[in-house]
């Protein structure tokens, strides 16, 4: 492999552009902004609620609402259900990049009518709104950016994602802090109308986006998917290319022979359930591991720590900084680098061993009155946030993409990220009045989980790293038309793989 790995003018060819040597990178980049607009959508939340000007606007001058506030938290998750369920008719029919677009839109008006609230009924229409755009934008990035990588690089480009995520719920924290220096409803309402330059250009950008190929592939465009792959992989040589091709375009052709019809439905037949099921339950660990209670509950949480005011906020600003560095750690250490299986196991370990401490730091110095054991509870949450995503945060979405079969990728993607949804809408409706009720103690269920996950994951899950997302289907015992990557490469430099493509007859793996 790496001999065909040559710049383009050895091979003869034209020197390429910046843009065009480096369109796998990029791409990957422009896609995933929209986690800048996901954690700015999800973060804000946080520092919003944190304003006695947003819950005196909203609820009357030193009322209170837990219900009502938690509707305002928890319908955000409602719009992400159906935005992930809708989500995969939408990139079956039209393409990733529509879908992109499409999530743009409902992003800039969701962010415009909460900017614009004039009571609880307006600011819910709007999460629900935003909640559309991210169910959809998160059902997506991580399809498109596995399908546009090589597999030695899919956990890394997946992990910008992660990244881009991570500075967007930063910014977030920071443009909520800024906002406390403001005066009246306008220290939320500008925060929130932050969320739309992010979006706009993202619905720019994402015009100038090569298509997926293997969504080329499954509508029959084989020339334009060869066309993409050559602009993406070109530095891999003819002979990947082609190789690449080849598995794409066999297992399409089989899976369209053997189901004429997909639908959502077709993820619980026999033969795919537990790829669905693995999916769908990764994502919803992502919520229950108490990393979305944190995230927008985290004013409620200083609180009950004895801090107050404006330095809540600044807490808050400070905590968005430890994703970033977890994620860093995650690209520099973990993504390509260590097993999925692993990551994720030693994920659940470390987080219920945090929470744990968090949980009797809560429980001794929850009424206040010890700065140095509140401030020790603040540390483990700042760590617990790091460590989140050095673990999770890409890789549950690296994983849930490509266990998927390709024609059911888009359904189960959205099926998945709508499991997740549920899961952050029930909690985020029951949290508030969980910690008014139980306090420091329902920190348990989500250390339960934890323990409970790691031991599914150790014995239930099949190892995914570094492969095809062809090959990755034999560990399910799926049907795999084409041989592993090096076998046809290896066809293709004898000449036994051309053209458009050659049938290649291997059947690898099991049927239904």
């Amino acid at each position: 492999m790496a001999d065909n790995a040559v710049p383009d003018h050895e091979h003869g060819g034209p020197r390429r552009s910046f843009l065009q040597r480096n369109l796998t990178i990029l791409s990957t980049i422009v896609i995933a902004l929209g986690g800048i607009t996901f954690g700015l959508d999800t973060g804000l939340i946080a520092t919003t609620i944190a304003h006695d000007s947003f819950t005196n606007y909203m609820f009357g001058h030193g009322k209170k609402n837990n219900p009502l506030l938690g509707a305002i938290v928890s319908t955000y998750s409602a719009g992400n259900v159906l935005g992930g369920v809708g989500s995969g008719f939408i990139n079956n029919k039209f393409g990733r990049r529509f879908a992109m677009t499409v999530a743009s839109v409902l992003a800039i008006l969701g962010a415009t009518i909460q900017a614009a609230s004039n009571g609880p009924g307006m600011m819910i229409a709007g999460r629900i709104i935003a909640g559309l755009a991210t169910g959809v934008l998160l059902s997506t990035m991580p399809i498109y950016i596995s399908e546009i990588s090589p597999p030695e690089r899919r956990g890394m480009l997946v992990g910008v994602q992660g990244m881009i995520d991570a500075i967007g719920f930063w910014l977030a924290n920071w443009v909520g802090y800024g906002g406390s220096f403001a005066k009246g409803d306008a220290q939320w309402r500008i925060p929130l109308a932050m969320q739309i330059p992010a979006a706009v250009l993202l619905l720019i950008l994402v015009q100038f986006l090569p298509q997926s190929p293997r969504w080329l592939a499954q509508k029959n465009r084989n020339t334009e998917a060869k066309e993409v792959l050559e602009r993406l992989h070109h530095d891999k040589g003819e002979a990947f290319v082609l190789s690449e091709l080849v598995q794409i375009t066999a297992q399409v052709e089989m899976e369209a022979e053997e189901k004429k019809f997909h639908s959502l439905f077709e993820l619980l037949i026999p033969r795919y359930v537990r790829r669905s099921a693995t999916s769908m339950l990764l994502m919803a660990l992502t919520q229950f591991t108490g990393a979305g209670v944190i995230q927008a509950y985290q004013g409620i949480l200083y609180s009950s720590l004895g801090f107050s005011g404006s330095t809540v906020l600044l807490i808050s600003g400070c905590y968005g900084i430890m994703g970033v560095i977890g994620q860093a750690l995650n690209l520099w250490l973990v993504a390509d680098k260590w097993p999925r299986v692993r990551t994720l196991v030693i994920g659940c370990i470390v987080l219920a061993c945090e929470l744990s401490i968090l949980m009797a730091l809560s429980a001794k110095y929850g009424h206040g009155g010890n700065l140095a054991g509140a401030s020790a509870g603040i540390a483990f949450i700042f760590i617990f946030s790091a460590s989140y995503a050095l673990f999770f945060n890409s890789t549950t979405y690296i994983v849930a993409a490509e266990v998927l079969p390709q024609h059911l990728r888009s359904y189960g993607m959205g099926v998945a990220f709508a499991c997740q949804g549920i899961s952050s809408l029930w909690l985020g409706q029951i949290t508030p009045i969980a910690f008014a009720a139980i306090t420091w103690r329902f920190y348990a269920v989500f250390i339960g989980f934890m323990l409970v996950s790691a031991a599914v994951i150790w014995w239930g899950m099949p190892e995914t790293y570094n492969m095809t997302l062809e090959e990755v289907a034999e560990r399910f015992g799926d049907k795999v038309v084409a041989g592993r990557m090096e076998d046809i490469m290896m066809m293709s430099e004898k000449g036994v793989v051309g053209g458009e493509h050659e049938h290649v007859e291997e059947v690898r793996g099991v049927g239904p």
